[in-house]
């Protein structure tokens, strides 16, 4: 504005358009040279325009060159770093947990204009823009001397190719590489680790396949606690879920295959589930053929209806809510989703039914939403945000992989035992639902589900995924086999203990640390026995709540090809120790 009009006291013969033209020029120090007296303003404009001409230039140049030197720095000294694939709803957050621990990390984020780009930096990360399927992107970020790569771009195919583009490039690694890759489709995670069975003396890869949504399922599940202490045979359980993508699939199958772990293969009543999607009735009929068995423990009562339509409202005004035990709303729009959630809420009145609402982050809707529910508590008492990103148990499982998803399974199956013998929650510290649960009991089930596939393998079994949840479980040869395992638990079991201080006591005593277990296999009572081997024994059934079973490995092996040294228990990274 100064260069213009002070080209307009200069040349007012000129028109509009010329005073433009030379103002511009000013930036390039090609207008600025005027005989005569010149005018404040455009005295000032002629150094200043330059001026910021240079320090976008310096700006530029400077950011371009202090990425080149990290990049430099990281091929030149620096080596176990950790590598994420994406910067979308999961990406950040991993970026975030690791550099907070020390670690330096590189993102790979294909699209420039990503707003989580910035926030990566911040944290302390090294951003490379191009696409993670590429080698030269992968060298870029040194995926030779990486300890981990998180491939977590939100599309599976993508996040296979990255793999695939990953094991060319590490061709030849002696030390293998923790590949924790996010795929949503568990029969497409199958394809990929047959594909990971080497024809060599040692892997370049050590393959974990995660899923979010999965895991999500059960900790939105676990927001209720009272829906759980209600799931038993007698009972019958009306659960409303708005919005089938792929957390509402994936809690609704976690809903069936917990009826009917909870009230057996032939329950007295099946759990009701009403779904409400604009394509309802064709994902019914999608999930009941790809899960044949879904339909004898669930009822599914399809509604076509697009949320904030009209029919949609009509609907929600003539339904009988009073046999609803509870909402779940899980559309992809956060906007939408709290909107509904608050015109039902206002529609139950007696905010009896609780409402759990999927959302990313805690920020933004969630964030205002609790500000909320702070001042008017009486009002949304039963309104429950669930952002699943921020969620630390999702985030824990998603970095920690399956063996995190295993010692959760274990110690449900732990709590659902000790309620059946009818001991109490307050009398003993080891039940607690794993979000409230002690470090030292949470490390015990880790320690456990670390030991599985290891024991398991010495009876020539591995673990893979089960993406057909109904199929019959695994059983082994004979009593014989499962007592030797049972042994080899109890001796995992005493080591921990013992390197935890513990020892033997004629009556556990938390106290004292002191356990009358803590004996050779021999000298146990025919009760601990019993205790270990029907444990052993339930091993098939607790992993199949994670989407898991126990196969041979002779299964695995054709054609030449010979199973991975351990397709589970690749080393851990145990953040706390970093």
């Amino acid at each position: 504005m100064l260069g213009l009009y002070g080209f307009s006291k200069i040349h007012p013969e000129q028109s509009f358009f010329n005073w433009c033209y030379l103002t511009l020029q000013l930036f390039t120090l090609r207008s600025g040279d005027i005989p005569g007296p010149i005018p404040v303003s455009l005295n000032i404009a002629r150094f200043l325009a330059p001026a910021l001409t240079f320090i976008s230039i310096a700006v530029v140049v400077t950011d371009s060159f202090y990425n080149h030197l990290e990049l430099f720095c990281l091929w030149l000294f620096r080596k176990d770093h950790v590598v994420v694939c994406g910067l979308g709803y999961i990406g950040p957050v991993i970026v975030k947990q690791f550099c907070e621990k020390g670690l330096i990390v590189v993102a790979i984020e294909k699209d420039a204009s990503c707003s989580e780009i910035e926030y990566c930096k911040s944290k302390g990360a090294i951003v490379i823009i191009g696409d993670a399927a590429e080698e030269r992107i992968l060298k870029r970020a040194q995926i030779q001397k990486a300890r981990s790569l998180f491939a977590v771009t939100g599309d599976d195919e993508i996040n296979a190719k990255v793999l695939g583009q990953v094991k060319k490039v590490i061709s030849g690694r002696t030390n293998p590489l923790n590949c924790y890759i996010h795929i949503v489709d568990p029969k497409f995670a199958n394809l990929l680790r047959a594909a990971q069975i080497p024809n060599q003396e040692y892997q370049s890869v050590n393959l974990e396949f995660v899923n979010i949504y999965q895991n999500a399922s059960q900790c939105m599940f676990d927001c209720l606690p009272t829906l759980a202490s209600t799931l038993n045979p007698s009972s019958k359980i009306h659960v409303v879920i708005i919005g089938i993508g792929r957390m509402g699939e994936s809690l609704l199958l976690y809903l069936a295959k917990r009826w009917r772990k909870q009230c057996g293969e032939k329950p007295l009543n099946k759990i009701k589930i009403t779904i409400i999607d604009k394509k309802a009735a064709n994902i019914k009929k999608s999930l009941e053929f790809r899960y044949r068995a879904l339909k004898d423990y669930c009822e599914i009562d399809p509604q076509n209806y697009e949320l904030n339509s009209s029919d949609f409202y009509e609907f929600s005004d003539k339904s009988d809510t009073s046999g609803i035990n509870a909402i779940f709303i899980c559309n992809a729009n956060e906007s939408m989703n709290f909107s509904t959630a608050l015109y039902l809420n206002h529609k139950l009145k007696n905010n009896t039914i609780p409402i759990v609402i999927r959302t990313v982050r805690r920020k933004g809707f969630a964030n205002f939403f609790e500000e909320l529910c702070g001042k008017i508590a009486d009002n949304f008492k039963n309104l429950h945000p669930f952002p699943f990103v921020d969620c630390g148990c999702c985030i824990k499982t998603l970095m920690e992989g399956v063996n995190e998803v295993i010692a959760q399974a274990l110690h449900e199956d732990y709590l659902n035992q000790r309620k059946q013998e009818g001991t109490a929650i307050s009398t003993d510290p080891a039940m607690k639902v794993w979000t409230q649960l002690d470090k030292f009991y949470k490390d015990q089930n880790r320690d456990q589900a670390r030991h599985l596939s290891i024991n398991l393998k010495t009876k020539g079994y591995t673990i893979i995924s089960r993406y057909n949840w109904d199929e019959a479980l695994f059983e082994y040869k004979d009593y014989d086999e499962i007592v030797d395992l049972a042994k080899l638990e109890h001796i995992r079991w005493c080591n921990f203990m013992r390197n935890h201080g513990w020892k033997w006591g004629e009556k556990r005593d938390l106290e004292m640390k002191e356990n009358p277990n803590m004996v050779p296999w021999e000298k146990l009572t025919d009760g601990s026995k019993n205790y270990d081997i029907n444990f052993i024994r339930s091993y098939p059934s607790i992993l199949a709540m994670v989407d898991l079973k126990i196969v041979p490995l002779s299964e695995l092996s054709s054609g030449g090809l010979c199973e991975p040294s351990d397709l589970w228990s690749c080393p851990k990274l145990d953040l706390k120790d970093i």
